[in-house]
């Protein structure tokens, strides 16, 4: 017999779960198995009573792998090295974690410090060649509060991602209004965003600067006994491109969109709490040079990254 466990609603100390009164803090036992469970208000268990065990892929992760694969094959530039090598970290990730033990609520600091394929519109110059596809890192620091009491949160975050031909910083700062429903916890929010990219080949250097807002859409639900959040953001920016080789210096400008889709899931490998966070990015315009002029095209960024909380 086995126990399939979802966030519930709290009711007194206690929260209905699967039809069962259990003690807030507490742990559910079905024959053999174990699991540390998470409420709706996101309490943490103490150390003594948590019981961690492994798990094999949660279907939820699966998914998101899929997800993945699939926009990267949809990318007219992206090669099966970066799928390929995205499905080997999910399913590492997935497999080191094991059941969740902490959540967004109140205040909390984390940062996060993982991989980032950028793939880019290809810059053909003279003898100069570039594909724009290339794989680094990114690192992000980020703060959310939710006020006690109040549905309404408020969240920043800045990050820095670089490659051997790419740079991206950017920040931003959101307030979130947060419903609790039977499917989970629905979110909506919106504002301020600007992101500075940079690409460079040799000595063409393109540049794309992004500045205005951004609406965000989320659910907090549980599928099967893992907790998952999926953040679907919607990007509206007045943007600025320019290209310079040192010679030529040209401009453009416009305005653009961005889609975003973030998915993550609470675990913990050898007792550390962390976050496995995966998201793609849809840039419909970003700087590019083409005949020797400059002009827009379209850009995907792929993200697989570990949250680990600082407060």
């Amino acid at each position: 017999m086995s126990f399939a466990l979802s966030t519930g609603e709290i009711d007194g100390d206690y929260a209905k779960i699967c039809g069962l009164g259990i003690p807030c803090g507490g742990v559910v036992a079905s024959g053999q198995d174990l699991a540390v469970f998470r409420f709706s208000q996101h309490r943490e268990l103490p150390d003594s009573t948590k019981t961690h065990i492994p798990t094999a892929l949660f279907p939820a992760t699966g998914f998101m792998v899929e997800l993945i694969h699939h926009a990267a094959t949809c990318s007219r530039r992206c090669t099966d090295n970066f799928a390929s090598l995205f499905l080997v970290v999910a399913i590492f990730l997935s497999i080191v974690c094991s059941t969740p033990v902490w959540a967004i609520e109140g205040t909390t600091v984390a940062s996060s410090a993982g991989l980032w394929a950028p793939l880019l519109p290809q810059i053909t110059a003279g003898a100069v060649s570039d594909s724009g596809d290339s794989l680094g890192t990114i690192v992000k620091l980020s703060g959310h509060h939710r006020f006690d009491d109040f549905r309404t949160s408020v969240e920043s975050g800045v990050e820095y991602g670089v490659t051997d031909s790419t740079e991206l910083f950017a920040y931003e700062f959101l307030l979130r209004d947060t419903w609790s429903f039977e499917i989970g916890e629905l979110s909506a929010g919106t504002g301020f965003s600007q992101m500075h990219w940079t690409q460079d080949a040799g000595v063409h250097q393109l540049e794309s600067d992004y500045t205005g807002a951004k609406i965000i859409g989320g659910w907090e639900t549980t599928f099967g006994r893992q907790p998952i959040w999926i953040d679907l953001t919607l990007g509206l920016y007045d943007f600025d491109g320019t290209y310079t080789n040192g010679i030529v210096d040209e401009k453009i400008d416009t305005f653009t969109t961005t889609w975003s889709l973030d998915f993550k899931f609470d675990c913990a490998s050898f007792k550390i709490p962390m976050r496995f966070v995966t998201g793609i990015d849809y840039l419909s315009d970003i700087t590019a040079w083409r005949a020797n002029q400059i002009t827009t095209d379209d850009a995907v960024a792929l993200t697989a990254s570990v949250e680990f909380r600082l407060y």
